[in-house]
């Protein structure tokens, strides 16, 4: 979004020191984005391949188009549909030479969140920890926590909060989350 509001690294990055990658497709938050002053931005998509892709422009709720949580319909229905640039997270984690470890990965973006997982767990970085929005989307829960299991991730304060998988790994983890 515009790397302020409701942004879970905010906090992290004002208050101890946190820099980091954030991805964000809509346009009209680069200006925004900009003013995050440790942090490297990425104005692209992350999907499956390389080209563009429609994107619903309905601020919060907004995501690429395909992957849309229909939770939210009521925001993105009657809302902008524009072309955006998309990248795989493997090429975007290239691009900007992310470590082999990973300290902390969010992913939050509207329902395209297992299709970011499947590649996150195809890749050859590991996450020490990390967080990934469901919205009480079961089906999507159930495919996500089983592919970082099958990964050797562990699933941690699983239910408490009904919206997020929080996740470790526990050979670079001491004590879990």
């Amino acid at each position: 979004n515009d790397g302020f509001t409701l942004s879970n690294t905010l906090y992290l990055e004002e208050h101890f020191g946190w820099s980091g990658l954030l991805a964000e497709a809509n346009p009209k938050y680069a200006d925004s984005l900009a003013r995050r002053k440790h942090a490297t931005i990425i104005n692209k998509a992350i999907a499956d391949e390389t080209g563009f892709e429609q994107f619903t422009d309905a601020g919060l709720h907004g995501g690429l188009t395909k992957w849309l949580d229909a939770l939210h319909a009521c925001h993105t229905d009657q809302a902008l549909r524009i072309s955006v640039p998309c990248i795989t997270l493997k090429q975007m984690f290239d691009e900007v030479r992310v470590p082999e470890v990973i300290d902390f990965f969010s992913v939050d973006v509207e329902g395209g969140e297992l299709p970011i997982v499947r590649q996150l767990v195809q890749n050859e970085r590991r996450v020490r920890c990390g967080c990934i929005e469901v919205n009480q989307r079961e089906n999507d829960f159930d495919m996500m926590k089983g592919l970082l299991e099958r990964s050797d991730y562990k699933i941690a304060w699983e239910g408490l909060t009904g919206h997020d998988i929080y996740f470790t790994d526990p050979k670079l983890c001491s004590g879990g989350l």
